[in-house]
């Protein structure tokens, strides 16, 4: 359910209601040869926004306000052998998204975008992680041990609060059958949580900077180009989990291709 209003014709207002869902599927251990039913994950969201243009439409603005709210969340979790699914039974994200684009020539833009998602786990029992406190944790005894913990009011995995990207492209034609463009874009994500109830399985706040250009033909039969990834060669983990067979507080990184600086270069044919 949508409703709209023009103020004027370079600006607009909106409103959005509208439900999701992600179908049932099986959790199956490859190691114990168990089964088990995870349950659809059912997604509501309200979201309101505007989008404007200014200076003759050579600056473009949008931003949004929103609000999901999950029932049932599927999740991923890691048991200390093999990674499987099962569901959260609540979990909302909240937060504003603003993006902006302005041309500064006909061939030259910037543009940048922003979001801010407060996003945490409504109501989630899990396995109790070996670095929680024995207190925040209930049911019965496994090793010592209560065996569950209540993960209601943590980050969900591997959601940041911020995640930001400034970027320019440029284009030129050269001569009447050819052109060339080149584009730079710098990311950056803040602080992620990896493993509920695992205070040392957070990957710091990190940014990335990347490059390319390209040259081709205007028909776009052909095109060849390089690129620059992770310009400073910012190391970042994929993820960030703990295992119950690391010492108390341990954990373990996995490493990325994207979290090292590469290059390379690319060639595009149409026929």
């Amino acid at each position: 359910l949508g409703l709209e209003h023009s103020v004027h014709k370079d600006l607009l207002l909106y409103g959005t209601v509208a439900t999701g869902y992600l179908g049932p599927t099986v959790k199956f251990s490859s190691l114990t040869a168990t089964r088990s039913d995870v349950k659809p994950q059912k997604v509501r969201d309200v979201t309101l926004g505007f989008k404007a243009q200014f200076l003759k439409r050579w600056i473009t603005v949008n931003g949004s306000l929103f609000n999901d709210a999950y029932t049932d969340l599927q999740t991923a979790y890691f048991n200390g052998t093999e990674f499987l699914t099962q569901n959260a039974g609540g979990a909302r994200s909240r937060g504003v998204e603003l993006d902006m684009s302005a041309r500064i020539t006909q061939g030259f833009r910037v543009r940048a975008s922003a979001t801010y998602a407060d996003a945490i786990f409504t109501d989630y029992v899990t396995a109790c992680p070996k670095t929680a406190p024995v207190a925040s944790c209930f049911g019965p005894l496994v090793q010592g041990r209560p065996q569950y913990y209540q993960a209601a009011n943590t980050g969900i995995p591997g959601s940041p609060k911020l995640t930001a990207v400034l970027g320019a492209d440029y284009n030129m034609a050269m001569g009447e059958d050819h052109f060339m463009d080149a584009s730079a874009n710098y990311g950056y994500r803040s602080k992620t949580l990896y493993d509920p109830g695992t205070p040392g399985s957070t990957q710091d706040a990190y940014g990335t900077l990347n490059m390319a250009a390209h040259y081709g033909s205007v028909d776009d039969r052909w095109r060849v180009g390089v690129y620059l990834r992770n310009a400073f060669d910012k190391r970042y983990h994929a993820a960030v989990i703990g295992q119950p067979f690391n010492a108390p507080g341990g954990t373990v990184n996995w490493t990325s291709f994207e979290g090292s600086r590469h290059a390379g270069v690319t060639l595009a044919l149409r026929y």
